[in-house]
């Protein structure tokens, strides 16, 4: 099975967006919490899909939910 690689960084991707977007187009405090949240979770996403492994993200990305002991160490280590 192929490691999706593109998955957390797609997300990555719509999140900083979005976040930006609610940042700068409306002129409310809580907008401007809300999207740093985005920004900040969008580059965690980035982060993760440039820099774990393929096993880690065939891990992270299949259906079943289960996650190794070696890569929970991994994602905790690059955060």
């Amino acid at each position: 099975m192929k490691a999706n690689r593109h998955v957390p960084i797609i997300w990555g991707i719509l999140f900083c967006g979005l976040g930006i977007f609610l940042m700068f187009k409306f002129d409310s405090i809580v907008f401007l919490v809300l999207g740093g949240i985005l920004i900040i979770y969008g580059f965690i996403n980035l982060k993760i899909g440039f820099t774990v492994s393929n096993k880690a993200l065939r891990e992270l990305t299949s259906p079943n939910k289960d996650v190794s002991e070696e890569t929970k160490k991994e994602i905790n280590e690059k955060l």
